[in-house]
């Protein structure tokens, strides 16, 4: 039986076909898996292979017809999902859920369990609807909203269908230049490799439209779902009202939440209510997240779980007779501030180093 990563990259590899309508070679690899499915699971089994019969001649014969294609897609991503809730170990059957593998790891992505929440059911809408999700992301200084990449990041990693594109605001922005609508364009054609010959330089409405369109065509070739995270707008605050700036993002996400293909599009510190049409176009197509505050009873339980992990190494490293009680409130004394106040950031830098150094001793 492969492990847990080995399991979800097959996952995702049939979750690609199906995105990038390779309908053919998907229902194969979806009848092989549900094969191997042992008896507790036959019904499943066979019902899975019964209904793909139709579907497989209509795909293989070009008989489907623009109707049964996104009919055949959402029934392949629920026969995917029903495969792979169930895995079989020593013969017997274990309910599998993706989550754990985030948990397991032990990752530091403290108390971000609203946000997981919003990306997974956003990251379903576009593997099922081969569409775009737009999400806005609100929270106060030093509240961990750059911390979300490494979320993403991580979750990338495991799962090779996304793919994040880091766009830092204050990097590019961050200067006494104008046009940052301009900057900020030409930075995303960078970190995609998106080339566009413009014919008139001057015409900022042309050249984001345009700019729009080869983005949008880009990504339907893709073999990638891109999660575009956009964030620290909020350090840019006093040029957040510039109207190149303005006009280029309302550009974005109006395209974005209209047509875009599978992709997902996160903005965080942007001050959405200042956009254009924000009310009758925009808000009624995007998700909003507001960062929970980060609690002194977040990081017991994460240390708690890093404790339950690693006891031998800690212990080892520490001290014998360490116990998990003492080993949760030292290492809390030395991450928290002057203030009595924890900040993400250093917090979960802090526990990415020590798990790294606890596997490598």
């Amino acid at each position: 039986m492969p492990d847990n990563i080995d399991i979800m990259t097959e996952k995702e590899q049939i979750k690609s076909f199906i995105v990038n309508n390779k309908l053919k070679e998907a229902m194969e690899l979806i009848v092989a898996k549900s094969k191997q499915l042992n008896f507790a699971t036959e019904k499943i089994s066979l019902g899975i292979q019964a209904d793909l019969n139709e579907y497989y001649d209509k795909v293989t014969k070009r008989t489907a017809d623009s109707t049964d294609l996104p009919k055949i897609r959402d029934r392949l991503f629920d026969h995917v999902e029903r495969i792979y809730t169930y895995l079989v170990k020593n013969g017997n059957i274990v309910l599998y859920s993706e989550d754990l593998l985030i948990e397991k790891q032990c990752l530091p992505f403290i108390n971000r369990t609203n946000f997981r929440n919003i990306l997974k059911t956003e990251s379903e809408k576009v593997l099922k609807s081969n569409c775009s999700s737009l999400i806005f992301v609100n929270g106060s200084s030093r509240s961990g909203i750059s911390y979300l990449e490494k979320y993403l990041t991580h979750l990338c990693s495991k799962f090779r269908l996304f793919e994040v594109v880091n766009i830092d605001i204050p990097h590019h922005l961050d200067n006494p230049n104008a046009f940052k609508g301009n900057i900020l364009m030409e930075a995303i054609k960078s970190e995609i490799g998106l080339e566009i010959l413009e014919n008139d330089p001057n015409q900022d409405t042309v050249k984001f439209a345009r700019f729009t369109t080869k983005l949008r065509e880009k990504l339907e070739k893709d073999d990638t779902i891109k999660i575009f995270f956009i964030h620290d707008f909020h350090r840019i605050e006093n040029s957040m009202n510039e109207l190149n700036l303005q006009n280029f993002v309302y550009e974005l996400v109006s395209k974005v939440s209209k047509n875009f293909p599978k992709s997902i599009f996160i903005l965080t510190g942007y001050k959405y209510e200042d956009l254009k049409n924000w009310r009758s176009l925009i808000r009624p197509t995007c998700a909003i997240y507001q960062i929970e505050p980060l609690l002194e009873d977040d990081i017991k339980a994460c240390l708690s779980q890093l404790y339950t992990i690693y006891e031998t190494r800690i212990c080892k490293n520490e001290g014998s007779n360490k116990t998990e009680t003492e080993f949760v409130h030292t290492t809390l004394d030395i991450l928290k501030e002057s203030d009595g106040n924890y900040n993400l950031q250093i917090v979960g830098e802090f526990i990415m180093d020590y798990i790294f150094e606890l596997r490598n001793n």
